[in-house]
């Protein structure tokens, strides 16, 4: 039987917000946690960007946790420290046999606010090609058109997380 895990990550310098998070936000995920029978783990401590984004904490953290607690199956449910679960009945691993789900927002782009993943040969290797160092170094400063803008720029420095 698989095991799967619900990760939230806030460590706020702003003591209202990280307190919101601790007294709200954190008590829903836990509930949430206990409706799916899901593990949480919260990290509140020792937070630091990455690649000067907090995302690349986020990612690497995938990747460690998919790597070293998941076994072939079992899932991991990602969530920002600003985001509510609302429907406390709707599982949030991914659907129909499928290994990676992620959220659209509502400016059409993708948002790594949620993700969820299925440990796979699939995602092991997504989420190593992702954090690539060697694949960052090669795209960081790649200048590409941006339709939206009309402009021209590094598309990974300025929607890292997306």
């Amino acid at each position: 039987m698989s095991k799967n895990y619900l990760l939230a990550i806030a460590s706020y310098k702003d003591q209202w917000k990280q307190n919101f998070f601790e007294t709200v936000v954190s008590k829903r995920n836990k509930e949430y946690c206990e409706v799916h029978e899901l593990e949480y783990i919260e990290i509140t401590s020792d937070v630091n960007p990455i690649r000067d984004q907090y995302f690349w904490y986020t990612s690497f953290k995938h990747e460690e946790i998919v790597n070293n607690l998941l076994n072939e199956g079992d899932g991991l449910i990602s969530i920002d420290a600003d985001a509510i679960i609302v429907d406390m009945n709707k599982s949030l691993l991914p659907p129909d046999q499928k290994n990676y789900a992620y959220s659209i927002d509502t400016a059409n782009t993708h948002c790594m606010g949620w993700s969820s993943f299925i440990k796979s040969e699939l995602t092991t290797n997504m989420l190593s090609l992702v954090n690539s160092q060697k694949r960052y170094d090669s795209l960081i400063d790649k200048v590409s058109f941006h339709e939206g803008k009309k402009t021209e720029d590094s598309f990974w420095r300025e929607f890292a997380e997306q």
